[in-house]
C-alpha cells in the first residue's frame, strides 16, 4: 500500500501539469491570432518572435500529451524522451520570453546604466545554461528519479537562477517604469501607472510559477509535484509576453480617450462664437513725375 501515494505524486502531477498546459496553449492561439490581426504594422523581427514562441509551445503541447499517454496507458514513465523535450522546449521559451524583457529594459534604461539589464542576463544564462546541460546528461539516465539525486545542485543552481531573473526583471521594469513617472503632465502620470500595474500582473504570474518549483523540488524532489509546476511553466511565460504585446490596445484606447476628453475640456472653456470676419482690400496708386505728366498733356 506504501507504493501507492508514491505512484499518484509520480503519474499526477504531469496529468495535471498536461490539463493546464492545455488550457494556456488555448489562450496563447488566441492571443496569437489578436496580435497578428492588431498588430500588423510591429517589426518582422517581433512577428518571426511570436511566431516561434507559439510554435515552441505547441511542440511543447504536444510532448505533454505524449507524457500523459505514456505514464497512464502505455507504462508509468517507461519513455523519458518526450519529458525531457518538455523540459527542453520550456528552457527554449523562457530563454527567448527573459531575453525579449531583457531588450525592454535595454531600451527603458536609455542612456543610463545597463547594470540591472546585465545582470538579468547573466541570471538567464545560467538558467538557460545549466538547464541544458540537465537535458544533454539526461538522455543517458535510466532511472528518473535517480538522475534526479544525481543532478539535484545543478538542477536547483538552473531553477533557483530562472526565478531570481524573473523577479529581477519585473522589479528592474517597475523602477524604470517610477522613474519616468516624474512629469508635470498627468495623462502621462497616468499611463505610466497603467504600465506599471501591467508589468506587475504579467510578470507577478511567471515569477511566483518560478518560485513555486524551487520550493516544490527542495522539498519533494522524490516525487514529479515539482515536474508538473515546471512544465507549466513555459506556457505561463508565453502567455505572459503575448499579454504584454497585446496590452497596447488598451493602451491606445485610454491615450485616444484621454485625447478625446482633453478636446471636449477646451471646447467647453472655449465656447463656439460667431465668427469673425477680416476684409480686406486692395489698393494701388499711379504716380508719374512731373515730366511724364507734360509728355501726357502734350499729347
Amino acid at each position: 500500500m506504501a507504493s501507492i501515494p508514491n505512484v499518484s505524486l509520480l503519474i499526477g502531477p504531469l496529468e495535471l501539469g498536461a490539463i493546464a498546459c492545455s488550457f494556456l496553449v488555448g489562450c496563447l492561439v488566441i492571443q496569437t491570432f489578436v496580435y497578428y490581426s492588431q498588430f500588423s504594422s510591429d517589426s518582422k523581427y517581433i512577428k518571426v518572435f511570436v511566431a516561434g514562441l507559439c510554435i515552441a509551445e505547441l511542440l511543447h503541447f504536444v510532448c505533454e500529451v505524449v507524457v500523459l499517454w505514456q505514464s497512464t496507458i502505455t507504462a508509468p514513465v517507461a519513455s523519458y524522451y518526450a519529458l525531457y523535450t518538455v523540459v527542453a522546449a520550456t528552457l527554449a521559451i523562457s530563454f527567448g520570453a527573459e531575453l525579449f524583457y531583457i531588450v525592454r529594459l535595454v531600451t527603458l534604461s536609455a542612456s543610463g546604466s545597463k547594470f540591472l539589464p546585465l545582470v538579468c542576463l547573466v541570471l538567464s544564462l545560467v538558467f538557460a545554461t545549466t538547464g541544458t546541460v540537465v537535458v544533454i546528461d539526461s538522455f543517458a539516465i535510466t532511472n528518473l528519479l535517480e538522475g534526479v539525486d544525481s543532478h539535484f545542485l545543478v538542477i536547483m543552481l538552473s531553477l533557483i537562477s530562472g526565478a531570481v531573473c524573473d523577479l529581477t526583471i519585473t522589479a528592474s521594469l517597475i523602477y524604470y517604469l517610477l522613474k519616468m513617472r516624474n512629469t508635470n503632465f498627468r495623462s502621462t502620470s497616468r499611463m505610466v501607472d497603467t504600465l506599471i500595474r501591467w508589468s506587475i500582473e504579467t510578470g507577478l504570474t511567471p515569477t511566483l510559477c518560478s518560485i513555486l518549483t524551487v520550493i516544490c523540488f527542495a522539498r519533494m524532489r522524490d516525487n514529479f509535484v515539482w515536474l508538473g509546476v515546471y512544465a507549466v511553466l513555459a506556457s505561463v511565460r508565453a502567455n505572459a509576453l503575448l499579454a504584454t504585446l497585446n496590452g497596447r490596445l488598451i493602451l491606445n484606447k485610454r491615450r485616444d480617450e484621454e485625447a478625446l476628453e482633453f478636446s471636449s475640456i477646451i471646447r467647453e472653456q472655449h465656447p463656439t462664437e460667431s465668427p469673425i470676419v477680416v476684409n480686406i482690400t486692395r489698393s494701388s496708386e499711379l504716380k508719374a513725375d512731373n515730366d511724364n505728366k507734360d509728355q501726357v498733356q502734350e499729347n
